[in-house]
């Protein structure tokens, strides 16, 4: 929806004056918590992460998050790589985009910027409800080639998801959906947990499948293809290629 400019620019000057004029909130922490909080930042002995699931917040040995990070890439489902393909996901990312009948509007908004995307980077989430503590490795890939045009796909496909029976949005969805169950004593609620999930997703065959049920747009489904088989990040100055599955990060994902 297009606002009127006069009314854009009384309330751009509006929220300007808001800005202007406000202060940040009095801390609720002593003096000493602060020091106290500035040091373990500087800390590079340990790393402060969210936790996978329950917002808890986790302290870990340096060594041991990276130890971990490392053994998860001994995965086959990561291949190291010689070079950097940011420059060249760039170039055929805006080839492919180019030669679809996506509108001009939407390329300008998903074609990546030739020399100003980054390499994804990898990090890791604890999973605290695990033994050992394992790490869920998580792929941030904000500023990369494909990162714009993954979150428009994503959007097209979506449909295609929540039109079928067992889809689950969230837990907020499936508490909603059981309270509409009518469940007799004896029945059983089971939960799987696979493990390395998203690693085990068959990308060709997913593909497949969603062709054969829901007939998207050719062009559709060949960037999906594009973007699936071209996950890459950088970890420890080395860069690896994600060769089976899809990456946890990514809009398309899951």
């Amino acid at each position: 929806t297009k606002i009127n400019p006069d009314v854009a620019n009384k309330i751009r000057l509006e929220v300007t004056n808001i800005l202007c004029s406000s202060s940040p909130p009095k801390s609720n922490l002593h003096r000493e918590e602060q020091k106290a909080l500035t040091n373990l930042r500087k800390d590079n002995n340990i790393i402060i992460l969210p936790a996978d699931k329950g917002n808890a917040t986790v302290v870990m040995n340096t060594v041991d998050y990276q130890s971990k990070l490392s053994n998860l890439l001994q995965d086959p489902a990561y291949k190291p790589l010689n070079t950097d393909p940011t420059t060249y996901l760039e170039k055929t990312t805006k080839s492919k985009i180019k030669a679809s009948p996506i509108s001009e509007e939407i390329q300008q908004r998903i074609i990546p910027r030739e020399k100003s995307s980054r390499c994804p980077k990898l990090y890791g989430l604890p999973k605290i409800h695990k033994e050992g503590t394992p790490l869920r490795p998580i792929v941030s890939s904000i500023g990369s080639p494909l990162q714009n045009l993954a979150k428009f796909l994503a959007k097209q496909l979506q449909p295609y998801a929540e039109s079928i029976t067992s889809h689950v949005q969230n837990s907020f969805h499936f508490i909603e959906t059981i309270k509409k169950q009518n469940l007799q004593p004896n029945d059983l609620l089971v939960s799987f947990d696979v493990i390395s999930l998203f690693t085990q997703i068959p990308i060709k065959e997913a593909l497949t499948a969603i062709q054969n049920k829901y007939n998207p747009p050719k062009h559709i489904l060949d960037l999906t293809n594009h973007c699936l088989t071209n996950t890459y990040f950088i970890h420890n100055g080395q860069r690896y290629k994600q060769i089976e599955g899809a990456p946890m990060g990514s809009p398309l994902s899951p």
